[in-house]
């Protein structure tokens, strides 16, 4: 009942599939179609008016729905359900999960409803469409911790002014380690390397002026000495303006798929002493359901004020929530901070931004608790 009532608050805003760049008047009334509303406009139809409320308040009853099974079920009065910690662990690709671009790890993460360039492919494919740009690349490096590197590099394309396509690709690499054992734990001269790699194809869409569709399809390769694992992924993301002010949500399913195992097989010794062969156990990908809020709170030519709070819930871990702040000044400097609750290891973070014409670099800081603490540098492109 409450997707359907919530469904009925956008149906008058999506104006079966039409575009309107800016509010119209509609038979006694007005129909309001751009992001924020005319402060001229003082006679409002009331149905579509009250859609953004709707919306609102039916996500916030979702949200609720969401926390308070498990909270009843365990009993416990944390606002974050732990349950869903024991399952750490238990998942492939996990670095999948490492944070992409400067600008969204400085934010804490609370990115998908902020997501409006290149990188925005691998938070929310849907804000590839919602860039100001045509063309946009996007490079970022990652020093992150235990001595672990990533290169992520992006483009996307719009044309037609409602489509976009996108590429990704990420790679994750160390330095080739030492193989110890039982008996030489301090080495037996011998090295064996890690990594990983992603490549992804995107392609978004404006429904209408206010929502846009986006999906990424994704190839995985994880490799540990001799083992390898491949496996085909799929991102789904979302993009709705409410049309009060900035608002907007996002809604994004990354990394899903089928369970993925090591390719050939383990030999080891059965119970009556005879070898034999039996292959690994698959894994399930890392997906992570998220919902995100963001809003502009201050947008003239002198300074521009976002803030985004974001909930994630992954199937190996227990949930936590990302919030985020960005403030910029004279579209050139951008200061921004964010924090992650419930999180065993990430937990606040800091960065900026300096645009010059169309490239932007971007730094980030992540405090990592008793980890390395992680450093990030992004460059963007926008023409």
């Amino acid at each position: 009942m409450v997707i359907v009532w919530m469904l009925k608050g956008l149906k008058p805003r999506l104006g079966g599939g039409t575009f309107y760049p800016r509010a119209e008047a509609r038979g006694n009334g007005v129909f309001s179609v751009a992001p924020g509303f005319n402060p001229e406009i003082t006679n409002i139809n009331l149905t579509g008016a009250s859609a953004p409320y709707r919306f609102v308040t039916s996500l916030l009853l979702l949200i609720f729905v969401m926390f308070y099974q498990p909270l009843s079920a365990q009993e416990h009065s944390n606002f974050f359900p732990i349950l869903g910690g024991q399952r750490a662990g238990t998942s492939a690709y996990t670095f999948l999960k490492i944070g992409v671009g400067a600008r969204s790890m400085a934010m804490g993460g609370a990115f998908i409803a902020v997501a409006n360039d290149a990188s925005s492919i691998f938070w929310n494919p849907a804000g590839a469409v919602m860039s100001e740009n045509v063309r946009g690349i996007f490079v970022d490096h990652n020093e992150w911790v235990a001595g672990i590197q990533s290169e992520n590099l992006a483009a996307i394309y719009q044309f037609r002014g409602i489509h976009s396509l996108g590429i990704s690709a990420t790679s994750i690499h160390t330095d080739p380690m030492e193989i110890t054992t039982e008996y030489l734990p301090n080495g037996t001269g011998e090295y064996f390397n890690y990594g990983d790699m992603m490549f992804g194809l995107s392609y978004a869409m404006k429904m209408t002026d206010r929502f846009s569709f986006g999906i990424t399809g994704k190839i995985v390769d994880e490799q540990l000495a001799e083992l390898n694992m491949v496996d085909y992924l799929v991102d789904l993301g979302t993009y709705y303006y409410t049309g009060f002010q900035q608002l907007r949500f996002a809604v994004a399913l990354v990394n899903f798929g089928l369970p993925a195992a090591p390719k050939d097989s383990v030999e080891f010794m059965n119970a009556n002493g005879d070898m034999e062969k039996q292959p690994y156990e698959s894994f399930s990908p890392p997906t992570i359901f998220r919902l995100g809020i963001a809003n502009e709170w201050l947008n003239s030519p002198h300074a521009e004020l976002t803030t985004s709070i974001q909930l994630n819930h992954p199937v190996d871990n227990a949930e936590n929530v990302s919030l985020g702040a960005e403030l910029g000044l004279k579209h050139t400097l951008y200061l921004r901070s964010g924090y992650q609750l419930n999180m065993d290891v990430d937990t606040w973070s800091a960065g900026f931004g300096l645009r010059i014409g169309g490239f932007l670099l971007d730094y980030a800081y992540t405090d990592m608790r008793d980890w390395n603490n992680a450093q990030r540098f992004s460059l963007g492109w926008t023409f």
